[in-house]
């Protein structure tokens, strides 16, 4: 091996060891306005009208989709989000089971959810699906949405997608 080999190897091994993935992931491409009109209801006129994925404590992908409003703009002056349908979207790197466990332990109405991830727990009171994945990524999906039935079949298939994308 060359000098120039050996230097690579060597970055790359400490950039890999000293960067954990999920902060090094673009999270604001794992979910558009097509797949959130794909899954849930909008409204002739609804638009998505809030888009942001920041880290906060953890990287997190909030949306906000309705018939846009002058009280919007409002909102906005105010540093608030506009009003309408939510989808809240957290992203959190565990070290194992224990740290899903103590995030789902203030659910009083967990219901197991198959087939999702290692382990997956939906709240109705919450309307929130909490799902870990075997990179002991922890990601929660919180929905606010009148004109959706079915919240949970709903926070199911944002889970396959934002799965497919991390």
């Amino acid at each position: 091996m060359n000098r120039i080999t050996i230097a690579a190897a060597l970055l790359a091994s400490v950039v890999f060891t000293t960067v954990p993935p999920v902060f090094a992931q673009d999270y604001s491409e794992i979910i558009s306005e097509d797949m959130l009109r794909e899954i849930f209801v909008f409204d002739e006129a609804a638009t998505l009208k809030f888009s942001s994925c920041e880290k906060i404590t953890y990287p997190s992908c909030a949306y906000v989709w309705g018939e846009p409003s002058k009280r919007d703009a409002a909102r906005e002056s105010l540093g608030l989000r506009p009003e309408g349908s939510k989808l809240l979207v957290i992203f959190a790197q565990a070290t194992g089971m224990k740290d899903f466990e103590t995030s789902i332990s203030v659910y009083s109405d967990p219901e197991v959810v198959e087939g999702l991830g290692v382990r997956s727990v939906w709240s109705p009171i919450r309307q929130q699906l909490s799902l870990m994945t075997d990179a002991n990524l922890i990601v929660q999906l919180n929905i606010e949405d009148e004109n959706n039935g079915d919240s949970k079949t709903a926070a199911i298939a944002v889970a396959m997608k934002v799965l497919e994308g991390v």
